[in-house]
């Protein structure tokens, strides 16, 4: 494996990781948000929107990761 090629690996590596811990993190605010009171139900669908969708992008991101590209 040439030197540009391992570099590659290392950083798909590191990339791979910190989305793994993205995602880990995402999950722990979609459960905290069921134990959240909102004022009203229009926040609570926004919030929940938001960190599905994003959960969501992270997921995809660590699929294109797998096959061992970068985006």
């Amino acid at each position: 494996m040439d030197p540009q090629e391992r570099k590659l690996q290392q950083r798909i590596a590191r990339r791979k990781e910190k989305v793994q811990r993205l995602i880990g993190e995402q999950e722990t605010i979609l459960t905290a948000l069921d134990s959240l009171t909102f004022l009203r139900q229009q926040d609570y669908l926004r919030a929940l929107s938001l960190a599905r969708n994003k959960l969501h992008r992270l997921k995809q991101e660590l699929l294109v990761l797998e096959s061992g590209r970068l985006l």
